[in-house]
C-alpha cells in the first residue's frame, strides 16, 4: 500500500545510482545474452520489491531494444524484509535486474539498449517522490564473445539463476504450506509473494522441510486484500520468490478448485 500524500516528505533527490552492463562484448544472431541493471540506493533510504508489502511503491524496470531483438524479463534479485515504526516492507538497498536478449537475423549492425528504472525511495521517517533513472548499453554485431567483466549477474536473479526446486503447496483456512523436500537442511527460508495474498507482518515458520505462511485476512488496514470478494475463500494460485540460504527460486503453484 502506498503512503498517503500527507505522509510523503521529499528528503533527497537522486538517491538511486543506476549502472548497466552486458554479458558479452558483442552480439551474434540467435545467441542470447544478458543485460543487467544495478540500482544502488543511498543510505538511509531504500526502494521496494514488486510487492512492497505494507509501505511504498514497487520498483519498476524496463529495457528498450531496437527492432531485431527479443527481450525477456525483467528478472529481479531477492529483496529484504524490513520492519519500521510504520509497517513491514520488502526492500532493496541494492537491486540487480536482468533481461535476456536474443538477436534475430534482422538485428542491426549497432544497437543501443536503454534500461529504465522507477523507484520510490523511503527511510523510516518518510518518502521521496518516485524517481526515474535511465542508463544505456551500446553493442555491435560480432562474435558474441563473453565479457570478462561480467560476473554471473544472471545467477543472482529469479528464474535465470535458480536451480531445480521440488515443492508442493497446500492450504487450510488461513494457513498456506510450501513443502520443500530438497531443502530440509536449509537454515533460512523466506517466501516473498508477488501479490498481497500472504501476510507480511506474520512470522514465517520453517521446519522439517515445510514453510508455513499466513493468508492475508484483510484485517490490516495498511495491507487490504486487492479483491475483497476473495476474502475468506481459498487461494486459486500462489506466485512469488522463495529464498533459501541465499539462493533464489520461483514458486508458481495453482490450487485445485474447491467445490
Amino acid at each position: 500500500m502506498a503512503l498517503t500524500a500527507s505522509a510523503v516528505q521529499a528528503q533527497e533527490a537522486d538517491c538511486v545510482t543506476a549502472t548497466a552492463a552486458a554479458s558479452t562484448t558483442s552480439y551474434k544472431a540467435g545467441e542470447s545474452f544478458y543485460i543487467a541493471m544495478q540500482a544502488e540506493v543511498a543510505q538511509p533510504w531504500h526502494a521496494y520489491f514488486r510487492n512492497p508489502a505494507t509501505i511504498g511503491e514497487p520498483l519498476a524496470a524496463e529495457l528498450k531494444a531496437p527492432a531485431g531483438f527479443t527481450v525477456k524479463g525483467p528478472y529481479y534479485s531477492a529483496p529484504e524484509r524490513h520492519e519500521s515504526p510504520i509497517g513491514v516492507a520488502y526492500i532493496y538497498q541494492h537491486a540487480t535486474i536482468v533481461w535476456q536478449v536474443t538477436p534475430e537475423a534482422s538485428a542491426p549492425a549497432n544497437a543501443t539498449f536503454t534500461a529504465t528504472t522507477t523507484a520510490q525511495c523511503c527511510s523510516d521517517e518518510g518518502c521521496n517522490p518516485p524517481e526515474t533513472d535511465k542508463v544505456e548499453v551500446k553493442l555491435a554485431a560480432g562474435d558474441g564473445a563473453a565479457d570478462p567483466a561480467w560476473k554471473g549477474q544472471e545467477k543472482q536473479v529469479e528464474k535465470l539463476g535458480e536451480e531445480k526446486l521440488d515443492y508442493k503447496c497446500s492450504q487450510s483456512g488461513n494457513s498456506v504450506t510450501i513443502k520443500l523436500p530438497t531443502l530440509t537442511a536449509a537454515k533460512e527460508v523466506y517466501f516473498f509473494s508477488d501479490d498481497n495474498c500472504i501476510n507480511p507482518t506474520a512470522k514465517q515458520a520453517f521446519s522439517g522441510g515445510e514453510l508455513k505462511l499466513q493468508r492475508n485476512d484483510n484485517k490490516d488496514v495498511m495491507y487490504p486484500v486487492k479483491n475483497e470478494s476473495q476474502v475468506g475463500k481459498p487461494l486459486k494460485k500462489l506466485r512469488g520468490m522463495l529464498v533459501a540460504d541465499g539462493k533464489v527460486y520461483t514458486i508458481k503453484a495453482s490450487f485445485k478448485a474447491v467445490k
